[in-house]
């Protein structure tokens, strides 16, 4: 099942699509995606309206527009172009993102004076259907509610003269998110899915999951060691190569700028870069 939130009529609502590829209101009645996630429903569970939405009477907006906690996310977790695997598997770097909403598939990705080395990365993006705490990997799997695109965005300037990554990662509009959560059963194993990042037509990421160093629920498994990881948590899962900083020398994005995030199975995930 593809899940998405909508704007229309001045309320929020979840919306599925159909097999006609038109988005229906649910029946369950629900406020918001975070209501439903929490809820414990499954998608057996999930019961449509029988009409449509009207072509022109909403706008797709992000799946959870505004996370239950801060976005949890995991810094160089790809191997590079010819690395040998097996190796950096160190520990690994978590770190998470505030977001007081999240940017959405053609939402406008905000410039700031303060901020002028503005970079993607494409990640795919994990929501939680339960409470994880000390799981083990298969325990991890079952808690799984869906998936969504994420571009994990930062200005890169800012993080390094600030020795830390929340301030540049944090900022208004500087995650986006969506188009839609597909949900697990729907969309089967996440570790051979191919993602790609488009900056105006030009190729810049071209990775697969399969190259994570950690995949996704091993990286639950390890976080739910330590802490408990509340249903609804967002886990943004790390970007292959080729973002703007990999780059020789590196380029990054300007006003105008079209980015498109693409993961096989989920769709596209579009902005542009302008003054909001």
């Amino acid at each position: 099942m593809r899940l998405y939130t909508v704007r229309t009529g001045g309320a929020e609502v979840v919306a599925a699509e159909g097999s006609d590829k038109k988005l229906y209101p649910l029946k369950n009645k629900v406020r918001g995606m975070n209501e439903l996630i929490t809820s414990g429903s499954k998608p057996d569970d999930i019961i449509l309206e029988s009409a449509a939405l009207p072509d022109g009477s909403y706008q797709v907006i992000a799946p959870v527009p505004v996370p239950m906690q801060d976005v949890v996310c995991i810094a160089r977790n790809y191997y590079a172009p010819g690395e040998e695997r097996g190796k950096g598997l160190e520990e690994a770097v978590y770190f998470s993102k505030r977001v007081s909403w999240a940017n959405f598939h053609g939402g406008v990705i905000p410039e700031y004076d303060i901020a002028h080395t503005l970079d993607y990365e494409t990640e795919l993006g994990v929501i939680l259907s339960s409470d994880v705490k000390g799981a083990s990997v298969s325990e991890a799997d079952n808690s799984i509610f869906g998936y969504t695109i994420i571009n994990d965005l930062s200005d890169r300037e800012l993080q390094k003269s600030h020795k830390q990554w929340y301030f540049s990662k944090s900022m208004d509009g500087y995650t986006s998110m969506g188009p839609c959560i597909v949900t697990a059963d729907e969309f089967g194993s996440p570790d051979n899915k191919q993602i790609r990042t488009y900056v105006n037509g030009e190729l810049r990421q071209d990775g697969n999951t399969c190259d994570m160093i950690r995949s996704a629920v091993e990286m639950i498994s390890e976080l739910s060691q330590y802490i408990t990881l509340r249903a609804g948590t967002v886990i943004a899962t790390g970007t292959p190569f080729g973002s703007g900083k990999d780059m020789s020398p590196p380029v990054y994005l300007r006003s105008g700028d079209t980015v498109v995030g693409i993961i096989d199975g989920i769709g596209e995930l579009r902005n542009i870069v302008g003054k909001c």
